[in-house]
């Protein structure tokens, strides 16, 4: 196998090779395959080939969609797209943000919410897509400059849903000694047994009132 290739691309071509064989050759085919080169092995060939063909399709639809994308390293694992999550919302004062990366990570029904009290004093959250999260808070990351990091996590799985605690800490700048900002991300995921997929993210900052446990400031699986 030609190690440059992923699996699946290596899997598809083989796939492609014997369905390409069963097509133009199905006497043969039955032939090699089934010893004996009738027309009861014909048709038998001819069915195996439609069901073949679906199979190949729908493998071929399912994978296409990471093939080729510069992000599909993002979402491999969890560690993955929760360092993609960081990173992409990370950068100096004036620095573009990669959205599109952004995007890439929730599923087409993903939210965000922070948490936080109205003037009134009303604890309160509002749901925003990933647009509009990027659209209220581009100009203050680009503007001002924001690096996030992950200083704590700890996490819960049951088949294919995870829920992540993680712990953040905010800086405006990569240099600067000391964040301006900390709390925790409740993050939500699904692994669909192809790619993770952010499906809520909600958080919450740390005040003086309410600092952050110790339990929270340290990597638990």
């Amino acid at each position: 196998m030609d190690l440059s290739i992923p699996f699946y691309d290596s899997l598809s071509i083989e796939m492609y090779n014997l369905v390409n064989l069963l097509y133009s050759h199905p006497f043969y085919f039955g032939s090699k395959y089934f010893g004996t080169n009738n027309y009861g092995t014909w048709i038998v060939a001819k069915i195996l080939k439609e069901t073949f063909m679906k199979s190949i399709l729908l493998l071929l639809l399912s994978g296409s969609l990471l093939v080729g994308n510069p992000y599909k390293k993002d979402v491999v694992s969890l560690d993955a797209i929760i360092s993609a999550l960081y990173e992409v919302i990370s950068g100096e004062k004036g620095e573009a943000r990669d959205w599109d990366r952004f995007r890439f990570l929730f599923h087409e029904s993903g939210t965000l919410r922070s948490v936080g009290k109205t003037k009134e004093g009303i604890v309160d959250t509002r749901a925003m897509t990933p647009d509009d999260y990027i659209n209220r808070a581009e100009p203050y990351l680009v503007g001002n400059g924001f690096f996030e990091r992950e200083i704590g996590r700890r996490i819960e799985t049951y088949r294919h849903v995870t829920h992540v605690f993680s712990t953040y800490d905010s800086r405006n700048s990569a240099s600067d000694k000391k964040p301006f900002a900390r709390g925790i991300n409740s993050i939500q995921l699904m692994y669909d047994n192809d790619r993770w997929w952010i499906i809520s993210i909600l958080w919450n900052g740390e005040t003086e009132s309410d600092p952050l446990p110790q339990k929270y400031l340290r990597f638990k699986k």
